[in-house]
């Protein structure tokens, strides 16, 4: 009778990974274009009911509406650039340097400063924009300014169908482009607007690709705002022809686009590819291929709703882009870290929701990891970690992948990707608290920025800022060998939420982090400070060398004054708020010489 169990037992784990198992997408099969404008409206209207790509206050769809890195050094001085995934491959940032100056986004505006020598520290040009700056990228004497703006789209309440009532999110995406040769006078090269929502860029080479997303509008049942692209003025509107779709879902209703700039030749046409899909919301790039994760919503067996993402891969080359490929993997993608491109592999990461066949089949979470060819083809898959918690952070290191996953306590996973058909955990570290970012330090050493756990019988009670440093140079036996916890509850770092924050000055053994301090605990509020903490790495160790604020010489608490980046030039420690840069020595952190900034 036990072993009728337990056969039984195997084979409802079976059937359960089974069915968790990606359906594939093939690229002839799944994503084709449209014959014609018509054969577009009528896609819309067929599907005017999905709630494939529905985002709670944003988008419902689709919707339908009656009438009613650097081309050259400007400095040979030694300096830090931004926090990237992938060497080569740049991304946007409000805080950009090329060694001598700094050019720094505060809401509309972009400050540009000779930033070294520090002595002649000074604001050279601002330049002021009608729409908030999401990011800048700086490529020899080019300076891109990404700016997004928000638009709600009028609705006709009195024709307007019942279940589209609540507003339209329809942004606009700004890119202008200057030639920064003279830094006290920026000029105008060229201004591109496109229809859509920013969600994310990079830079390779020179050439600037961006992906935005925007709703598909139907008017009247026969017109479809199709999304334009604006340079200078001259409107190029993408053609019904020209976009990709897939009836594998229940309908997609956001228009994506990818666009490329040429930074050395900003007035040219950029090149485009437009997908009718769900809304994208993750972004990962190598050095020639872009992944676009697409959340979907696929109804399962017995009604039960399965989350799964959509991979779709674009590459690129000198500013050419070409859709190549797509797949498709069960659960949700947390973040571009938790992908990967490795030796003519995909890999992904992703927490999805399972039924536990020993628990009456209960909805639980697991976290998988799925290995993929460049057809997207998934040809490895490793299914089921950490039943009941889900990924914090992901790190791919070559062959190796470590994962973060979270309930009371921080299993830190190493896992084998060496044979791509049979990835394998290779060992698991469990410790209190959790990691959101990790980081590769020297050889065989991982940092980790999270948050200090408290474990009290099944509760657990989040403490402060929590600074590790793993061993994984053997990785069946990770081991923390050093942590630090900075402030009390209440106490936070941006680095958990945005990698670029994170400035590690390796040579030196130095971190540095913008982050907020709190003496708070349940009874009574002991105090509040916000700045940037420079802490002392070694492998057995984590001190604090210093603290740096801009909330002194009689300034006021104020977001305005909140360190939002740190940075190095030689041996000067730069620091950025929105009203303030100070510079700072790094070898005592004595103060050198401070400006304001608009």
């Amino acid at each position: 009778m036990e072993v009728v169990f337990i056969m039984m037992l195997l084979l409802a784990w079976c059937g359960l990974f089974y069915y968790g198992q990606s359906k594939p997408l093939e690229g002839e099969r799944l994503l084709d274009r449209f014959d014609s404008y018509e054969e577009l409206v009528e896609y819309l209207k067929l599907h005017e009911d999905s709630w494939s790509s529905y985002r709670p206050g944003f988008w419902r769809g689709p919707i339908l509406l009656l009438e009613g890195e650097q081309a050259k050094e400007a400095s040979t001085t030694e300096y830090s650039t931004t926090n990237v995934q992938v060497a080569g491959v740049d991304e946007a940032d409000v805080v950009k340097t090329d060694g001598r100056y700094l050019y720094i986004a505060s809401g509309c505006n972009v400050t540009i400063l000779r930033a070294y020598p520090p002595e002649e520290l000074e604001v050279l040009s601002t330049l002021s924009l009608n729409a908030s700056v999401a990011g800048l990228y700086v490529y020899g004497d080019r300076l891109a300014i990404l700016c997004s703006s928000p638009l709600f789209y009028p609705i006709p309440y009195g024709d307007v169908k019942a279940e589209i009532v609540p507003p339209i999110w329809w942004g606009e995406t700004l890119i202008e482009v200057y030639d920064i040769s003279d830094r006290e006078s920026p000029r105008l090269l060229s201004r591109v607007r496109l229809d859509g929502d920013y969600l994310s860029s990079r830079m390779v080479e020179g050439y600037l690709y961006l992906v935005v997303n925007n709703p598909a509008v139907l008017l009247n049942e026969s017109v479809v705002h199709l999304p334009r692209i604006m340079v200078d003025g001259e409107v190029i509107e993408v053609e019904a022809e020209e976009v990709y779709y897939h009836n594998e879902t229940e309908g997609g209703s956001i228009f994506t686009t990818i666009a490329s700039i040429d930074l050395l030749n900003p007035e040219a046409s950029p090149q485009h590819v437009t997908f009718l899909l769900g809304i994208a919301s993750e972004l990962y790039a190598s050095r020639r291929n872009l992944y676009i994760a697409i959340p979907e919503y696929l109804r399962a067996s017995r009604g039960w709703w399965r989350e799964w993402t959509s991979i779709h891969r674009v590459s690129f080359e000198g500013g050419g882009i070409l859709y190549e490929a797509a797949g498709r993997v069960p659960g949700r993608v947390l973040d571009q870290f938790s992908m990967d491109e490795y030796e003519g592999h995909f890999r992904v990461a992703t927490t999805s929701w399972m039924r536990d066949p020993t628990k009456r089949m209960r909805p639980m979470m697991v976290n998988n990891l799925y290995i993929l060819n460049l057809d997207l083809e998934v040809v490895g898959r490793l299914e089921g970690l950490a039943p009941d918690e889900e990924i914090h952070s992901a790190r791919f290191m070559g062959d190796r992948c470590y994962l973060v996953t979270y309930r009371q306590v921080d299993p830190l996973f190493a896992l084998d990707l060496s044979d791509p058909e049979k990835p394998r955990v290779l060992g698991e570290l469990k410790i209190p608290g959790y990691s959101d970012y990790l980081h590769p330090y020297g050889e065989g050493l991982l940092i980790g920025v999270g948050k200090e756990v408290i474990v009290e019988g099944d509760v657990a009670y989040e403490r402060g800022v929590k600074v590790a440093i793993f061993n994984i140079s053997d990785p069946t036996k990770p081991r923390e060998t050093a942590k630090i916890e900075l402030g009390g509850w209440g106490s936070d770092t941006p680095v958990r939420w945005e990698h670029k924050a994170f400035l590690l000055i390796e040579d030196r053994g130095l971190l540095v982090m913008p982050i907020t301090i709190s003496w708070m605990d349940w009874s009574s509020s002991k105090g509040f400070w916000q700045g940037a903490v420079v802490l002392s790495l070694s492998p057995g160790g984590i001190e604090v060398e210093g603290w740096i604020t801009h909330m002194d010489g009689g300034r006021p608490p104020n977001p305005r004054w909140e360190v939002r980046r740190a940075l190095y030039i030689g041996d000067y420690l730069y620091t950025i708020s929105e009203g303030l840069v100070k510079v700072s020595s790094l070898l005592d952190l004595s103060e050198v010489a401070a400006v304001e900034i608009s």
